[in-house]
């Protein structure tokens, strides 16, 4: 019926006054609108945020292991490098929460004595794993959008390919 996937969308629904809300659900009554579905992550939840943090706190951890390898590498390089080898990991995983295993599989294979190196990265995979201990940040207006679409009759769906448990967490957080 209806997909959100930008959370720029959400900024607008919270603003409607009373009548604008009567309106709204009259149009969706003429558009056969019964349904609104919602990409959960990066449209209701900033998803990304927690992923940038954790990346972040990753590439502090790697910086010194890959530094003894190669003296010149900036933080800003590990942080390139491990990006680039999620994105290959992405690829042959999808958004497994496992994945992470592969990951730095792929970005130790940059370096000599690569089965050294990801020994190492290994240790910190736990940083990685931190991700799926706690729900995302709600997006500003994802609430009350929800609440309009309640409010219009309007059946909701969380659409999402992140992981049933960490979904669950997500679900949990969302109080209407």
């Amino acid at each position: 019926d209806w997909f959100i996937r930008q959370p720029y969308n959400l900024l607008i629904m919270p603003k409607l006054k009373e009548s604008s809300l009567e309106k709204l659900e009259l149009k969706f009554k003429k558009l056969g609108i019964t349904t609104g579905a919602f990409d959960a992550d990066e449209t209701l939840f900033k998803t990304q945020t927690q992923f940038d943090y954790v990346f972040a706190d990753f590439a502090a951890y790697a910086h010194p292991i890959l530094q003894s390898v190669n003296t010149l590498i900036t933080i800003a390089d590990v942080d390139s490098q491990l990006l680039s080898a999620d994105e290959k990991s992405y690829k042959v995983r999808g958004p497994d929460p496992t994945r992470w295993d592969t990951t730095l599989e792929f970005l130790a294979k940059n370096y000599r004595q690569e089965q050294a190196i990801l020994r190492e990265l290994m240790n910190g995979i736990s940083i990685f794993e931190s991700i799926y201990s706690s729900s995302p940040e709600l997006h500003e207006g994802a609430i009350e959008t929800l609440q309009v679409f309640a409010a219009c009759g309007l059946k909701t769906i969380l659409v999402t390919l992140a992981e049933q448990n960490w979904t669950q967490m997500k679900v949990d957080k969302i109080t209407l």
